[in-house]
């Protein structure tokens, strides 16, 4: 008598299949040549398991983190930050690597768009915006105007992403508990 349903071990085999699949491009142990940050400090992360592990505790900081990193206005040195971020948090590697590769070439610009009107939007609220106003005329400010411009935007930017990030790591670490307390 054949069942039509899979039985509990091929589930769970299913599963492990999925998030295998899924998982492929995030850095391994044994893969760690192959990433930038990475490949500089070999010794230093095959050494602490905890950068490995996908216990509840270093799965949340990681997600935390990694989408504070992701989210902020630092495209460049995202790596590096996290890495030292991962280190100093004691989170797992390949889920901070994951979520702060959310900001990539192709997304970086709607990303940074959007928080910076977020931003934006939070510091009209608050009442933290320039009042100061030069005329075209006033050559000797342009320089001055351009840095606080650049300020505005960097503030701006820094703002919305944090509460962005604040937003998407609580939703996403409420997810994981979840799918922690249900597949246990």
């Amino acid at each position: 008598m054949s069942s039509d349903f899979p039985s509990a071990t091929e589930q769970r085999h299913r599963r492990i299949r999925v998030l295998k699949r899924l998982l492929r491009f995030l850095p391994r142990r044994s893969n760690i040549r192959r990433y930038p940050v990475l490949k500089w400090f070999p010794n230093l992360v095959r050494k602490r398991a905890y950068l490995w592990s996908f216990k509840p505790a270093p799965v949340i900081s990681a997600l935390y983190a990694g989408w504070t990193i992701a989210l902020l206005p630092i495209y460049g040195i995202q790596l590096f930050v996290g890495l030292i971020a991962a280190l100093v948090l004691r989170a797992n590697l390949p889920i901070m690597y994951g979520l702060i590769c959310v900001t990539n070439p192709f997304t970086f610009v709607p990303i940074y768009y959007f928080t910076y009107l977020i931003g934006d939007k939070l510091m009209c609220y608050w009442g933290i915006t320039s009042s100061q106003t030069i005329s075209p005329d006033d050559i000797q400010y342009l320089f001055v105007d351009m840095t606080e411009k650049i300020f505005h935007f960097f503030i701006a930017m820094t703002l919305g992403g944090l509460l962005i990030a604040y937003i998407a790591a609580l939703l996403s670490s409420l997810i994981f508990r979840v799918f922690m307390s249900r597949f246990r």
